[in-house]
Order: C-alpha cells, then structure tokens, then sequence
C-alpha cells in the first residue's frame, strides 16, 4: 500500500523552488552581452552556463522551469540552445522583446566573427599554429568541464528518486548509444510517459483503498504546483498564427525551387530554401546538421556552392567561435555569396524555422503545463533532460576533446577541464571567466609544449 512518503516521491522539483528574482532589461543585457562572447564549447556548453548563470548564480529562473525549457527546445526542430537563450528572454521578462533581445544578443557575435573570416578564407587557415590549437583547446575543455557540473547540480536536484535515477540513465545511454535526431525528443518522452503511468497508478491505488490524506495531498501537489510565469510571450491563436507561417513558408519555398531554375537573380531564394528546409527538419541542434549541410552545398541542382575544403575549414572555425555552431551558416553565405547579403540569407534562414517555432510553442507550452497530464509527466521529462545532459559530458569528453588536433594535448586538456570544473563549482568563479581562463592555461601549455 503506498504511504504518504511513497507519494511525496512523484512531487516536481518546481514545487520547492524559490521565487525568481526579477532583474532589470539592463541587468538581463549585459549578462547575455557577456554570454554572447564567451559561450564556448558547443551547445551542450551553453545549455551549462545557462543553468550555473541564471539558475545558480542570478536565480532568474527556476531549476524547473528552466528543464521544462530544455525539454521543450529538445521536442522542437531547430539549435536547442538557441532557441533556450530566446525563452529564457521570454520567460525572465514576460515579453516577446525581452526574448528577441536575449537570443540576439547571444547569437550575434559569433554572427560577426564567422562572417568576416568567410571574407578572409585563406589556406593559412587550414593550418592553426601551436598558440591558436592550444587556445582553442583550452576553451574546449573549459566548456566540457562545466557541462559536467552542470550535469551534476541538475542531476542532484531533479533525479532524487530511484525512478528518476533510472529514466535518467536510460536516456543518457539511448542518447549516447544512438544519437540520432529522433533519439532526444523520444527519450524525453518515455520519461514523461512512465511518471504519468506511475503517478496515475498510484492515485487510482489511493482511489480505490479509500485514503483521504493520500488522494489530499495529490491533489494539492496537482493543483498549483507549477512555478508562476507571466507571461510566455504570443497569445495562443498567435502562437498557432506562427505555426502556420512557419508550414506556409516551408511549403512555398519548396514549391518554388522544384519548378523554378536557378539563376543568378533567384539565387538569394534557392539558398534561403536549402538553409530553411534543413533547419526545419534537424532535432538536437548543431553537430547533427552538419552532414545535412555539407550535402545541401555540395550535391543537387545547381551545385556546388563551394568545395568541401571550404566547408572543413569554415567548421573547424565555428568550433572555435562563441555562440551557437549554426552560426556556421553565416560563414557558408559569406563564401558563397562573397558579400554580406549571403551570410544573412544563409543565417537567418538556417536560424528562423527553430526561433519561430520556440517564439510559437511557448504560449502552447503555458497552457499545457497547466494539465494534470503534464503535471505527472513532468518529473520524467525533467528527468530524462538531465540524462541528456550527463550522455553529452561523456560524449564530449570521450569524443569531443580526443579529436586529431588536441591527441597530442590529452592529458593537458583533461588537467584545464578539471581546474575550471574546480573554478568555478568550488571557487565560485563566474563560468564566462573560467572558460576563458582554461583557453588562456591552454595556449601557454601548447605553446611551452604540453601534451
């Protein structure tokens, strides 16, 4: 028979947290400032300094909803980070500008940087020297080692349950064993599934053993349990709108390159098609678009639009750069192109399918939360979320750092990812600092000849 304790297990992890503090615009632009010029390390990294920002440091917004938010990008087409830096404008604020000025603060300095270095592609850049591989490699390790105290602090929080535990661990090895598009919207999923199954067994348990205090204290923890927002940006009939802007567009610019020829007065709209159409179709943000991408430029009607060369090369740079990997796309258009006109098509059109589906879901999301549905499935999506996170710690650590330029740099980068992991969980010192720190350790350790 369940006891109140055995209850209490399915209670969300929002239900305990504090009230947010509400910052200034000024206050919430100049941290995304910041952000937007040292988020190194891949959106996992992000995802990370995110959480120890806002969540841990500011306390802007709750634990909870901050993996609701996570959640949700998850489920959605498009950079999960990206389109996380825009909600968490949204939801901090209360308002569509307060989003637009997060997210784009965010994007726009690696925005600034791949575009000019797509003006200034050179050989020279196939070929970093020792200070430049060094450097890189210590933001690298930086961003992987607050990854895995960011997996730890969620992981402490939410999982404190043996179900928890073990929705958590199965989406970490589904998502690292099988690292598909599919695999993350899905493992969130399951995890929602089995603590909605489990929560509604329990209470029909508790329904038909007749127990008042049981079925009381389920329904208070059912009632008014989620944090209060608000305001989630649109209305609900202009979140759908959005929607159908989104399928609309989708369509026509399908339609229009399948009857129309490429030419050089069109070519704006045959990139924007291929940018567009490739982000509306990827889930789990920047790694896994590349294969997509690099095809769309080099194979199809009227390619290629550049050499394979070109695109390596450009890719080993986005990898250095601050911000979201899509900003990828503003060095493709800019090689393509030769001006700036085609790093803004290529960006805004690789960019716009997932910020204009986060903008749209969020006010769905805000009614939907409020279900007794989402209620109990909440604690297995936040759940499988911090799964996520723990498979991409292990996987950046396992992959990301034993690539071919940082093998001969191992050991160095495992002894930086470590110092900053100790920085900034036990000297308190702000993530930004600590990445950069790590890149600073990084160049002179190559330069003196680490290994």
């Amino acid at each position: 028979e369940d006891s109140v304790e055995e209850v209490a297990e399915d209670k969300s992890p929002n239900d305990e947290a504090p009230p947010a503090v509400k910052p200034s615009f000024k206050d919430l632009a100049r941290a995304f400032v910041l952000l937007g010029w040292t988020a190194f390390g891949g959106p996992q990294a992000h995802i990370a300094l995110f959480q120890l920002e806002f969540v841990e440091g500011r306390k802007w917004i709750s634990e909870g909803t901050f993996l609701e938010l996570l959640a949700l990008g998850q489920c959605l087409p498009g950079p999960t980070s990206t389109q996380v830096s825009f909600a968490l404008g949204v939801i901090i604020t209360g308002t569509v500008w307060g989003g637009l000025a997060t997210g784009l603060l965010f994007q726009y300095p690696g925005f600034l940087m791949l575009t000019a270095l797509g003006f200034a592609f050179d050989e020279a850049l196939d070929s970093p020297n020792a200070a430049v591989r060094g450097l890189v490699g210590g933001l690298q390790a930086g961003g992987v080692s607050l990854v895995w105290l960011a997996a730890y602090q969620l992981g402490s929080k939410i999982c404190k349950t043996k179900l928890h535990q073990s929705l958590g661990a199965l989406s970490a090895v589904l998502a690292f064993y099988h690292p598909e598009p599919y695999t993350f919207p899905a493992a969130i999923a399951i995890g929602g599934c089995v603590t909605y199954f489990d929560s509604t067994r329990k209470a029909n348990r508790a329904n038909t053993n007749g127990d008042v205090s049981i079925n009381k204290r389920r329904s208070e923890e059912e009632g008014d349990t989620m944090d209060s927002v608000v305001s989630f940006g649109l209305s609900v009939p202009a979140g759908l709108f959005g929607i159908a802007v989104w399928l609309t567009a989708l369509v026509g610019l399908l339609v229009y390159v399948s009857t129309t020829e490429y030419s050089e007065n069109n070519e704006g709209i045959f990139w924007f098609e291929s940018a567009f159409r490739t982000g509306s179709l990827i889930f789990g943000g920047g790694q896994v678009v590349l294969p997509m991408l690099l095809d769309e430029v080099t194979h199809g009607k009227s390619r290629p639009w550049m050499t394979e060369e070109e695109f390596l090369t450009g890719l080993a740079l986005a990898q250095a750069m601050p911000g979201p990997l899509f900003n990828f796309a503003a060095y493709i258009g800019a090689v393509i192109d030769g001006g700036v006109g085609g790093a803004v098509v290529w960006w805004l059109g690789l960019f716009s399918p997932g910020v204009l589906l986060i903008f749209s879901m969020l006010p769905l999301w805000g009614k939907f939360r409020k279900s007794i549905t989402y209620k109990r499935a909440l604690p297995g999506l936040n759940s499988s979320a911090v799964g996520l996170v723990f498979a991409a710690a292990f996987q950046l650590l396992f992959k990301g750092l034993g690539t071919e330029s940082n093998k001969d740099f191992s050991q160095s980068l495992v002894c930086i990812g470590m110092s900053v992991f100790h920085l900034t969980a036990n000297l308190k010192v702000p993530a930004p600092v600590s990445i950069i720190t790590g890149g600073l350790v990084g160049l002179v350790a190559k330069v003196l000849g680490g290994s």
